[in-house]
């Protein structure tokens, strides 16, 4: 796996021009949708909100959009009783989807708290939205690195299947992120643009939607995967689900990514090997 990662990595050349830097971003682009088998869904949202409560500081609302027919993404709405002055709104996602309860170590709510209108979206597969819970790493770690985890390849085979049809489990999520987008502006809470937060492996996702929509001011990843030679190089990890996006290493290492979205800003926050 490390020789071959090496031997199919592509060689770029420093750009020696302006129009040589937007030719390369131009094939980087076109080669991370065709990678991604992305398809751009602008359809009805069919939004539909849960009701709205308060609590001491924050006005807090379930709700669920579709983000294409039949797929719907239950969501979670935190405003604070103070936004922030030209704050942009933040869409956040995490593998283990919206917060459940608003424990105050939470990142969307400490968020909410700093003054920034959050909304943390279920992407396919993870919270409301996922086909099964998976055991805690605790239990994994009992079982042995290399064991057969039944819940874990129940989403793999999704993610598998989604292939055969063109597209990919990362570009659907990917659709998610820009689809609250949509609903943002729907609501008129879009302004100017909205910022993406990424945790975990939802961090990859977030990059690769705001390198296909200019409405995304920036981006901040936090816990993610630094590169995918990270996994190619080790004959051990603790990373799954970054495996089902055929090629993809053929045209981008995950540090290729942040070049797609500037100048527009993007921050690693603690970045994981």
């Amino acid at each position: 796996n490390q020789a071959r990662a090496e031997r199919i990595a592509p060689r770029r050349v420093a750009p020696r021009s302006e129009s040589m830097r937007l030719e390369q971003r131009r094939a980087l682009l076109a080669a991370l949708k065709t990678r991604l088998g992305f398809q751009r869904y602008t359809g009805p949202l069919h939004a539909e909100s849960r009701g709205a409560s308060r609590t001491d500081d924050l006005t807090v609302e379930p709700l669920v959009f579709e983000s294409e027919p039949n797929m719907p993404v239950p969501a979670l709405l935190l405003t604070p009783e103070t936004l922030r002055p030209g704050a942009p709104v933040i869409v956040h996602a995490c593998e283990e989807g919206k917060p459940r309860t608003l424990k105050p170590a939470g990142l969307p709510v400490l968020l909410a708290r700093e003054g920034f209108r959050v909304l943390s979206i279920d992407v396919r597969d993870t919270g409301e939205g996922a086909l099964c819970e998976m055991p805690s790493f605790p239990d994994r770690h009992r079982k042995g690195a290399c064991a057969y985890i039944p819940q874990l390849w129940q989403r793999e085979m999704l993610a598998i299947r989604a292939l055969g049809v063109g597209r990919s489990r990362s570009g659907m999520r990917v659709l998610d992120i820009l689809r609250a987008g949509d609903w943002l502006k729907a609501r008129g809470l879009l302004g100017r643009g909205f910022a993406v937060v990424g945790e975990g492996r939802l961090g990859i996702e977030a990059l690769k939607a705001a390198s296909l929509d200019t409405r995304v001011t920036a981006v901040a990843t936090v816990h993610t995967l630094a590169s995918y030679r990270l996994i190619t190089d080790n004959p051990y990890y603790n990373q799954f689900q970054h495996f089902w996006t055929p090629g993809a290493l053929k045209d981008y290492d995950i540090p290729d990514l942040p070049t797609l979205v500037a100048p527009r800003p993007v921050l690693f926050i603690g970045a994981v090997d």
